[in-house]
């Protein structure tokens, strides 16, 4: 039930990213205090919207079984937060959490860029290459949001099946990057070479070779 609980707030999470992404023109009706249609007036149930903690949109929500819960987006000093919460006792008990919560996330967790569009990861072994290494490099910029604290915990693993035999071609996925810190998910990063790497003339011609040996000299192209 506990895994269960938490893949739900992961899926909460994920979605409520997506509608900020996906549809930016519309996220803004979310931080509406309240509306009026057919003569009801719809107070917006989220009080955590306002300028003093930086919440502009989502959701609540209630059941018997989950108690009562909010999907949050806060932002402050041009940081985005999302937090996910259920099983509270009361709409109080909600915003209290919320906003204890928001104001934890931003005093005790930072965004870090760990590395930035085409920064240097480590090198590869080659086979049957000009160069017995190539390059490795990340496409995009790695950013993680982690405790401050667990900065000095970070580790950094560089995994890929090798030697990569050449050639290889710049932008080539070699393989992944590991940024591991104590108390998060694991967070995976695709490595691509940086270079081009030709396959070595001694190389193709100890290939010619030996097609030649064994299917005679008719089969070589």
């Amino acid at each position: 039930a506990h895994e269960e609980g938490r893949a739900d707030l992961i899926r909460s999470e994920g979605i409520a990213a997506h509608v900020m992404r996906a549809y930016p023109e519309y996220y803004h009706y979310f931080a509406i205090p309240e509306f009026t249609w057919s003569n009801i007036r719809q107070p917006n149930r989220n009080t955590l919207i306002g300028p003093t903690t930086g919440v502009d949109g989502l959701k609540t929500g209630h059941t018997n079984a989950a108690g009562y819960g909010i999907t949050a987006s806060a932002q402050r000093d041009g940081r985005r937060l999302i937090l996910v919460v259920n099983g509270l006792k009361s709409e109080r008990e909600r915003v209290e959490e919320g906003r204890r919560l928001f104001d934890l996330g931003y005093r005790e967790f930072k965004s870090y860029q760990l590395l930035a569009a085409g920064d240097a990861v480590g090198e590869a072994d080659l086979f049957g290459g000009a160069k017995t290494k190539v390059a490795l490099t990340v496409k995009d910029p790695v950013r993680m949001l982690m405790p401050i604290s667990g900065r000095r915990d970070m580790k950094v693993t560089l995994s890929y099946n090798g030697p990569i035999k050449a050639p290889v071609a710049a932008g080539q996925e070699i393989g992944t990057l590991k940024v591991s810190v104590p108390g998060k998910q694991d967070k995976i990063v695709p490595v691509v070479a940086a270079e081009a790497v030709s396959a070595s003339g001694f190389f193709d011609n100890m290939m010619r070779g030996i097609v030649t040996l064994i299917f005679g000299p008719q089969e070589v192209g």
